[in-house]
């Protein structure tokens, strides 16, 4: 059987890697909301419902890398609004990935920086590299990758991103499904 789509006016997709590629993702995706946000240990079935929110997030965007992209650098941004915010706590990723205090009210940020960057294009760059750094790690977990984005981040200065770096690596390991 052929795994194959064709789609008009677009190249055809091996069926198989996109679904691999999404899971990864996905995977990545849900660790980095994981370490980046949540106030407390959380139990591994909410975990995995939110992965599967993600994967649907990313299943029904046109591009699945850009959605990806985009996730990891809204819940940045969440992050970074709850370093200003002490009293703010996020116990469970379902219930903030389905809020409009949660996800949903990190939509106009994002358009924000997105605005931004027309004009200043390493506008917190360092989000960007953290949310590749994590799939670089998801898709091939090497020392050479880990490697390479530790001496990144450091070279950059981006030492919260590094850490966050650091952390998602050992939580990834941990957790992931590979």
């Amino acid at each position: 059987m052929n795994n194959q789509t064709i789609i008009p006016g677009k190249p055809s997709y091996d069926i198989v890697s996109i679904k691999e590629n999404i899971e990864g993702m996905a995977e990545a995706a849900a660790v980095l909301l994981y370490i980046s946000i949540c106030s407390s240990i959380i139990e591994y079935e909410r975990f995995i419902k939110a992965k599967n929110i993600i994967r649907r997030i990313l299943l029904a965007a046109n591009n699945p890398y850009n959605s990806y992209m985009e996730f990891c650098e809204r819940v940045l941004l969440f992050r970074n609004h709850l370093a200003g915010h002490h009293c703010l706590v996020v116990s469970d990723p379902v219930l903030w990935l389905k809020s409009n205090k949660g996800f949903g009210l990190t939509e106009s940020w994002y358009a924000s920086l997105k605005y931004v960057r027309i004009s200043l294009p390493l506008n917190l760059h360092t989000y960007k590299a953290l949310a590749e750094a994590a799939l670089e790690i998801a898709e091939e977990p090497s020392s050479s990758n880990f490697d390479y984005w530790t001496r990144w981040f450091a070279a950059k200065h981006a030492y919260d991103e590094l850490k966050l770096f650091r952390v998602f690596c050992s939580y990834y390991f941990k957790t992931s499904s590979k």
